[in-house]
């Protein structure tokens, strides 16, 4: 008699299944919106002891600013009259190319700025 012999039983060889890799999908930002900041208006403050006086009111003598407080804020014709004076001939050749080149920078400028401004 023959032998009978066993065929081999293939076994299942696994496979590799692909495994899906999440892909990060891209989350929209909020883009901050400026927000107006509101301005704090001055308030005027009562002083006490001090009465309240109309604009038409001149103001009393306690009010009036002294004779130091004057001469600290300048007065511009005293100013201008410290100032050397420089006297400029306006016939002179030099001073008319001068005056016409400055008069030429000018109206340039204000054409430009016509032309860019609404």
């Amino acid at each position: 008699m023959s032998e009978v012999r066993a065929l081999p039983v293939p076994v299942p060889v696994p496979v590799p299944v692909p495994v899906p890799v999440p892909v990060p999908v891209p989350v929209p930002v909020p883009v901050p919106v400026p927000v107006p900041v509101p301005v704090p208006v001055p308030v005027p403050v009562p002083v006490p002891g001090k009465a309240r006086r109309s604009p038409r009111e001149s103001p009393s003598a306690a009010e009036a600013p002294s004779e130091q407080e004057e001469a600290k804020a300048g007065d511009p014709k005293k100013v201008e009259e410290e100032e050397e004076q420089i006297d400029i001939d306006l016939n002179a050749p030099e001073t008319e190319k001068a005056a016409l080149a400055i008069q030429g920078k000018f109206r340039r400028f204000q054409k430009r700025k016509k032309e860019l401004g609404p």
